[in-house]
């Protein structure tokens, strides 16, 4: 993977508390737990936003800010979770434990990076909201959706409200919050093709700022992933989230926990509800 990773950090030296978004957000979603984790954690905190999110470089398909994004000029940038898990690796101290919190596919990112083939030493891993189950359908949904050029705004608070469609935020953060804005970036779309059945000119707008080709990624191995974790790991998910259900998990891993009330965003949503649940209780190493 190319480009740079933006990274939030905080904390002294201690065990490191490694906080994974999910599809389409970026470190941002993090504030409340964050903030959280400046009082109570004992150790160091990371909060990335994963290639291709937010202000971190894109894996190949999406030039940076102002470089120009050419519609149709290029394939899918190969995203994967081995590939974000070796990102992550290269954030962490050598000698520094850790905790990784991910929510949705950053939990799967987690799992992966506690698979012991990264040289971290992950300890625990807890996984909000990841989907476990998916149809053939879904899958090829995502597949397709990998494949088609980000849409281009005239006006940034169109592409604002765009990017937390997609990130499952709509409702849940202000358009003015730092989780909003950090979403869109303005970019120049250089077309000398035909997009869709008309050409389109070179013009400068706002763009989610998000590569489509992550959601090509694919559904998680969890069996395999959850056999390889050499670390303890706790699943959860919210009592209303609409992608994954507390059973779904249970029939996978016996240390899951079901966070009453609340939906997919958890960690948005609750912050304090799922530290108290999550980080203050011990879980099991297998």
């Amino acid at each position: 993977m190319t480009g740079e990773l933006f990274v939030r950090r905080g904390g002294s030296q201690g065990p490191t508390l490694l906080l994974v978004h999910g599809l389409a957000a970026n470190a941002e979603v993090w504030d409340g737990v964050i903030a959280l984790a400046q009082r109570c954690w004992p150790g160091r905190w990371i909060a990335p936003d994963l290639r291709g999110h937010g202000r971190s470089g894109a894996s190949g398909s999406l030039p940076q800010a102002s470089a120009g994004l050419r519609l149709g000029s290029s394939g899918p940038a190969a995203y994967s979770y081995s590939g974000y898990a070796a990102d992550l690796a290269d954030l962490i101290e050598a000698d520094s434990p850790v905790t990784v919190l991910g929510h949705s596919m950053g939990g799967v990112v987690g799992l992966t990076l506690a698979s012991g083939l990264f040289g971290v030493t992950v300890e625990r891993v807890i996984g909000v909201g990841i989907k476990v189950d998916w149809t053939e359908q879904e899958a090829s949904r995502m597949a397709l959706l990998a494949t088609r050029p980000p849409a281009l705004f005239d006006r940034r608070d169109e592409a604002i409200a765009r990017g937390l469609r997609l990130a499952g935020l709509q409702g849940l953060v202000a358009e003015t919050s730092a989780a909003a804005t950090a979403g869109v970036i303005e970019d120049l779309v250089v077309a000398d093709e035909l997009v869709g059945d008309r050409a389109v000119g070179n013009r400068r707008g706002y763009r989610v700022a998000f590569d489509p080709a992550v959601n090509g990624i694919g559904p998680p191995p969890m069996q395999r992933l959850l056999a390889a974790a050499d670390s303890g790991v706790t699943l959860a998910c919210g009592e209303f989230d609409p992608m994954v259900t507390v059973d779904q998990l249970r029939a996978l891993h016996p240390d899951c926990v079901e966070l009453a009330g609340l939906g997919h965003n958890a960690h948005v949503e609750a912050p304090e509800l799922l530290w108290e649940t999550l980080l203050a209780r011990p879980s099991d190493r297998r």
